[in-house]
């Protein structure tokens, strides 16, 4: 299995991310009715003083923006049969300011008081939609993760796929990644005496008892990482007497390994691929950069070597795109 198929495999869960998997569709539901309680949709008393009447409205774009939220809005407004909704875009798809995105007809009671929580659903989805496009042209050929920084969990993942770029791991169950704390606690719990040493026992500890699992360990210096590279091609020994294309065939039925650069420098990053790169296992193993990187010194970073670049910008930081819904 070359790179590109296991960053697809392990990082790119977008196929997830879809109303039909019941999973999905429990973590929209369940966002759309936390919004609509706080909001006490179902007591807006403002609309109340309206006569019951058969209303059209549209959506539109103030902006060029990447469209994403479509499918989760299409989905939900199904449970009000007095509304419809008619798409005019797709997600993922780029409009222009002044583009239609959607129509909603029927009781106007209900939709100004579905009329906010709607905009915010489209606007946050659309909005990290647009900036994760444009941060993937910067990029290029180096693919872009979002972290689990995701206020709004799965929708902040699938808003990022749909603006091109990776989702990573969806949540703890979904891979194993090794962080600064956890290496903490083993250093304590087993007297280390560094993070090189943490590294080394985590992944002696971990790698016997699984299989096909994406395994993902933070490293914040260049020993640390060559140790992690060790320890992993200790595990399959004769993959490297054999050549590069037994590593390929036997890895597709045991795990991935991704060593995350937490906190480096481009210029150390650039260096230290250059140099790993004459390593056997290194095209087997995937390296993500993350910490310290921002729109500003991307095309420095897309030019490291890397694989991954994981921003928790992407999801926590999102400019909201500007929408507006209007009565015909």
């Amino acid at each position: 299995m070359n790179k590109n198929t296991l960053i697809k495999k392990y990082f790119q869960k977008s196929h997830l991310l879809k109303i039909e998997n019941p999973q999905y569709q429990k973590t929209v539901e369940t966002l759309f009715n936390w919004l609509l309680t706080s909001d006490h949709a179902e007591n807006d008393i403002t609309a109340k003083f309206l006569d019951n009447k058969t209303i059209k409205a549209t959506i539109k774009t103030k902006q060029d923006i990447i469209a994403a939220g479509i499918e989760e809005i299409e989905y939900l407004l199904k449970k009000y049969p007095e509304i419809s909704f008619q798409k005019k875009v797709t997600d993922g798809e780029k409009i222009k300011k002044g583009d239609e995105i959607a129509i909603i007809s029927g009781d106007n009671r209900t939709i100004l008081s579905l009329e906010r929580t709607i905009l915010n659903i489209l606007q946050r989805m659309s909005g990290i939609a647009t900036q994760t496009q444009k941060l993937t042209k910067l990029l290029y050929p180096v693919h872009i993760a979002p972290t689990r920084k995701t206020p709004w969990m799965l929708l902040d993942k699938k808003a990022v796929a749909a603006g091109g770029g990776l989702t990573h791991r969806l949540n703890l169950s979904d891979g194993i990644l090794i962080k600064d704390n956890h290496l903490q606690i083993l250093k304590n719990e087993n007297n280390l005496k560094n993070e090189e040493q943490a590294v080394t026992h985590a992944l002696k500890m971990i790698l016997p008892q699984i299989t096909n699992t994406s395994i993902e360990i933070e490293v914040t210096t260049k020993e640390s990482a060559y140790a992690a590279i060790q320890i992993f091609s200790s595990r399959f020994p004769l993959l490297l007497r054999e050549g590069q294309g037994e590593v390929t065939n036997k890895l597709r039925n045991t795990n991935s390994l991704t060593i995350m650069l937490d906190n480096w420098t481009a210029k150390d990053v650039r260096n230290f691929i250059k140099e790993v790169n004459t390593n056997p296992y290194a095209s087997s193993i995937i390296f993500e950069a993350s910490g310290n990187i921002n729109e500003s010194n991307l095309k420095h970073w897309a030019q490291t070597g890397v694989d991954i670049i994981s921003s928790g910008a992407l999801t926590h930081s999102a400019k909201a795109a500007d929408l507006s819904l209007s009565i015909l």
